[in-house]
């Protein structure tokens, strides 16, 4: 089968686009890299992700954590500057691709960058064959909305303007980078440029209103994410209530192009997804959300460690080589 005819299949299989419980099949040794992961998550990460630490210390405590979770091998990493936007693109060495992805690393909008994600966007590259686009968007409180978001269109633009057209594209993020992917795919579609071929969401957030079910249910199970830091976050954002880019759940979603939505079962952010699974659905956007069980937020930082990570990475690969259409 072509790509063109993939692409097009892909879109009408309704067994692929629906809501799948991944079931937890790891090995004893996976079990036991596990509960280590997720205590040493919950013992870091969530104790010291807290406003009471300022951003700045906060920052540093994520590029020292994220420091343990290694790249692969196989890529080469540029650094450019985009009309103004540092960015990190992420190079195969071995059968590359024509397509890229713009990935938008998570952090609450407060913290994070290019380098804090590499686990996660230097597997992409060798798994895809595709460059991986990785832009150190403008973060609160220093810069709240809209300058993340205009920092992502600035980046998407250029790739435009240097030659891709919008099927060779796709869009992925995870938690606030997930919020942003949705952000930039609505106003790309308003502003009426080439949308991409599809977008990737890992553990998004989709609320910014924090009003899902799981925001209290799962707030002690939730190794990563604390609920004051989260809400501290968003106020240093100043997050948009009435910007219909940042109110996904509220606001039409018809003619985006095909999601894939990964989330793990432990996770406060858990609802924000099967909510954004229904209205997607709902405005006749072909979805698919994977229900990771026994997993946490963004568990794909851990893919060096974890077999459930890599595979759930390579489900992204497939979808993103899927959607892909090579231009003629």
């Amino acid at each position: 089968m072509n790509e063109i005819a993939q692409r097009k299949s892909l879109k009408t299989v309704p067994s692929f686009f629906s809501l799948v419980q991944i079931p937890n099949r790891e090995t004893a040794f996976e079990a036991t890299m596990a509960r280590l992961m997720r205590n040493i998550l919950r013992q870091t990460f969530k104790r010291l992700m807290h406003p009471r630490l300022n951003v700045r210390a906060q920052r540093k405590i994520i590029n020292l954590l994220a420091s343990s979770m290694p790249s692969v091998g196989g890529v080469a990493i540029e650094r450019c500057m985009v009309q103004g936007v540092a960015v990190e693109i992420v190079r195969p060495l071995k059968q590359r691709s024509k397509g890229a992805i713009l990935y938008l690393h998570g952090g609450a909008f407060c913290v994070g960058n290019p380098k804090t994600h590499r686990s996660i966007t230097t597997r992409l590259a060798a798994m895809t064959g595709f460059d991986i686009w990785v832009p150190d968007y403008a973060l609160a409180p220093e810069h709240p909305f809209p300058n993340g978001i205009a920092d992502v269109i600035t980046v998407y633009s250029a790739m435009l303007a240097r030659g891709y057209v919008g099927r060779e594209l796709l869009i992925a993020g995870d938690s606030a980078g997930g919020m942003l992917t949705l952000a930039a795919a609505v106003r790309i579609k308003h502003a009426r440029q080439p949308l991409p071929a599809g977008l990737m969401l890992i553990s998004p957030l989709a609320d910014g209103q924090y009003t899902g079910e799981t925001i209290h249910t799962k707030k002690e199970i939730d190794p990563v994410l604390g609920q004051e830091w989260i809400f501290d976050c968003a106020a240093r954002y100043q997050f948009p209530e009435h910007d219909s880019s940042h109110n996904p759940l509220r606001n039409p979603l018809n003619g985006l192009p095909p999601m894939l939505v990964q989330v793990g079962d432990e996770e406060v952010l858990l609802s924000d997804s099967l909510r954004l699974h229904e209205h997607a659905s709902k405005c006749g956007v072909a979805i698919r959300t994977e229900v990771y069980e026994d997993r946490w937020h963004v568990f794909h930082s851990q893919a060096p460690f974890l077999r459930s990570a890599q595979t759930a990475l390579q489900r992204m690969a497939d979808f993103a080589r899927a959607c892909h259409v090579e231009s003629r």
